[in-house]
């Protein structure tokens, strides 16, 4: 029941006694009349001039009416129930689906959530509340463990549901999220935590990791690296396979030592088609694994023809040729063939003919041209370039001349100086993410200031509109303005430059090894893939957001239109339809500003899926793009199938609660009826209604006096 008040701005004493006085009067209108009425008409009649007169006061007292009321919360009881499917596994301490059952039938926990003192969340790979307990809404099928989602969730509503208490159910092998100890120390409020499984290794081989990489090349060697794990077996053989979507590629046979133990294996597979393959290693099942989901792990590589034809031409032959070329023959997608400039202008190696400078996938001038190169051969190469729209990379020498080329260039010669200098080369942190500096699977944050020094000419270099300066020369530990290394993408025409020479120093000296990356060798290669690879020019872009999805996860898509300008096309249809041999499904993607789509699919069967993304403005296609994932089932979870006693224990620690064994429910019962003990959160809230301002209350005022005036016009009331 609220509590109701009324307050007025001004002396309430004051407002009681006007409204004495309008009653009196009121009383003396009445007493005598014309003609005489009844009693009980002449009270009626009093009592509505009363009201309406005080009403007309009341606007000019304004009263506000303070309406409170009180709402009570009871402390509650949250319990935490992992759903993922290592909850389903059979090992030495039972059946864990039955142990969890009969953990939630106990009579404690229906009898909190009677009492409206029970939360529940259920948690796989990420975390929700259930609007009702029963221990039939837990399936135990989800793909991964988020133990530290539970944690966050369970923070967030603590307050608002006077939550004193958690109980974790888990084996707390979390695969996805951050540590959840930490997540479980800014909870404060006591977590029991029940592990349900066993602790020790149970009898397993499995695929725990395989490492390979996401692009692969026509006809060249991959690596591919696998560890198998294996406990509880001993002296058994057995083999270890990589295989395609029809053959196997290659079988090794491991003997498995006692107790358990790790096993490091290399694999290569040579692609002969293009597109997106997927690869699939395997260990042979053994009898009495405790499950055999973990013994195969795919991954996807997309396949694609690049053996580059790499043409170098060099002005002289100095050390930067030998370390280049020694770079560039250690990859095996690299082909590279030489030309040499002697001093009379003649070369040696290859001959450097128009016909092979057309078929070179990029052209590399190492010092060229020099003042000792013809006119004709000069403006031959530049013809090539210009007309094949051939992707070039131009490095400085003492002796070169790039005023000669400078028009395929991504800068132009200002200033030309023959003197030179020592300097360093340095990248600015604006331009440490770009992808040339990606060496390996993350951006490389290299000391540039630790490689030796290189050389540079005093020339002075402009940077061509739409051209990127990625690298500058640094005096000591300063930064300058000067470009080092420039790159430029336009038209469909790459081009870059290295404005120094020596740059072989890096290599030689150190070997090149900056906190453990091989800088020189990296830097090159990526350099060359950078200039080889075709710019995409689709109108229509359409990719799913990764190769691999599992049977749980929606799929996701993201698009991108383009007129035949390239501009964004915004407001397309684009209808995205997925096949696989037994089933087909298609989405429409919505627009989210400036070309770009975003859509999903629900949850697929198992199985390899292709689709097709169809764009159309206005009635007219706009165009297509294509693509290929695969659903299967994801095996984080019994990729360690033991119960993580260590992690159940600290998050028990570090909140101030207790790891209970699921055979001792008794112990949590106990702790679980002392919820009885604390406080209900009590919250008030109020509101102010200004009966003066109120429509409602102008409304009962012309009620008042529309009454009586009808009642004195009735019976003729002067």
């Amino acid at each position: 029941m609220p509590d109701l008040s009324l307050a007025l701005q001004t002396n309430p004493v004051l407002f009681g006694l006007i409204a004495l006085i309008i009653a009196v009067v009121s009383y003396f209108i009445y007493r005598v009349t014309v003609p005489p009425i009844p009693g009980a008409l002449k009270a009626t009649l009093i009592f509505l001039r009363t009201a309406g007169l005080i009403a007309i006061l009341m606007i000019f007292f304004e009263p506000v009416l303070t309406v409170v009321t009180r709402t009570e919360t009871p402390p509650r009881v949250a319990i935490l129930i992992d759903n993922s499917r290592s909850m389903q596994l059979i090992d030495g301490a039972g059946d864990r689906a039955e142990t969890v059952d009969r953990l939630l039938k106990q009579d404690v926990f229906s009898s909190l959530d009677r009492q409206n003192k029970l939360t529940a969340l259920r948690f796989a790979d990420e975390s929700d509340i259930l609007t009702t307990f029963s221990p039939d809404s837990f399936q135990l099928d989800g793909p991964a463990t988020n133990i530290d989602a539970a944690m966050k969730q369970l923070r967030e509503i603590r307050d608002r549901e006077n939550i004193q208490i958690g109980v974790l159910i888990s084996d707390g092998n979390y695969n996805v999220g951050p540590r959840p100890v930490y997540e479980a120390e800014r909870l404060g409020m006591p977590l029991y935590t029940i592990g349900v499984g066993d602790s020790l290794e149970q009898r397993d081989v499995l695929i725990s990791r395989v490492i390979a990489n996401e692009i692969a090349y026509l006809d060249t060697e991959a690596p591919v690296d696998v560890r198998v794990r294996s406990s509880g077996f001993g002296g058994e053989r057995v083999a270890v396979t990589l295989s395609d979507e029809n053959d196997m590629i290659d079988e090794k046979m491991i003997t498995l030592d006692e107790g358990t133990a790790e096993y490091e294996l290399s694999f290569a597979f040579r692609p002969e088609e293009e597109g997106t393959k997927r690869y699939t290693v395997n260990v042979e099942e053994l009898p009495g694994e405790i499950t055999y989901e973990n013994n195969q792990q795919s991954f996807y590589v997309r396949v694609i023809d690049r053996k580059v034809q790499v043409f170098i031409l060099a002005g002289a032959p100095k050390q930067d040729v030998v370390f280049l070329r020694r770079t560039l023959d250690s990859d095996e997608a690299v082909e590279v063939t030489l030309s040499v400039q002697d001093v009379d202008g003649s070369f040696f190696g290859e001959e450097p003919t128009e016909r092979r400078l057309r078929e070179a996938d990029v052209i590399i001038l190492v010092g060229f041209p020099t003042n000792e190169s013809t006119s004709g051969f000069v403006n031959t190469v530049r013809s090539v370039i210009e007309e094949e729209n051939k992707p070039v990379l131009f490095m400085e020498s003492i002796r070169s001349d790039a005023q000669r080329i400078d028009a395929v260039l991504p800068v132009v010669v200002e200033r030309r100086r023959l003197d030179e200098s020592r300097t360093f080369a340095g990248v600015p942190e604006e331009k440490a993410a770009h992808s040339l500096f990606r060496f390996g699977e993350e951006r490389a944050d290299i000391a540039w200031n630790a490689l030796p020094p290189i050389y540079r000419t005093m020339n002075q270099y402009g940077v061509r509109p739409g051209s990127q300066k990625l690298m500058t020369h640094w005096l000591q530990n300063t930064p300058l303005d000067d470009p080092f290394l420039v790159i430029r993408s336009v038209g469909g025409r790459k081009s870059a430059a290295m404005l120094g020479y020596g740059i072989w120093r890096w290599r030689m000296m150190g070997r090149g090894n900056v906190d453990g990356v091989e800088v020189y060798d990296n830097l090159m290669l990526n350099l060359v893939q950078w200039l080889t690879t075709d710019e995409d020019e689709d109108r229509v872009r359409i990719t799913a957001s990764k190769e691999q999805y599992h049977t749980c996860e929606s799929i996701e898509f993201i698009g991108q239109v383009y007129d035949e300008q390239f501009r964004p096309l915004p407001n397309a249809e684009v209808r995205v339809t997925a096949r696989s041999e037994e089933y087909t499904t298609e989405t429409i993607l919505s627009p989210r500003g400036h070309g770009r789509y975003e859509g999903r699919l629900n949850p697929l069967p198992e199985g390899d899926y292709e689709y097709e993304g169809i764009a159309q403005f206005e009635g007219v296609d706009a165009g297509k793009d294509d693509g290929r994932f695969f659903v299967g089932e994801l095996n984080l979870e019994y990729r360690d199938t033991r119960m993580n006693v260590q992690v159940m224990r600290q998050l028990a620690s570090v909140t101030g609660g207790s790891f209970v064994s699921p055979e001792k429910p008794e112990i949590l019962e106990e702790i679980l009826r002392e919820i009885d003990t604390y406080d209900s959160r009590i919250e008030t809230a109020s509101v102010d209604y200004q009966i003066w301002n109120l429509p409602a209350a102008l409304a009962v005022l012309i009620l008042f006096f529309s009454i009586e005036w009808f009642l004195r016009k009735r019976n003729g009331m002067l």
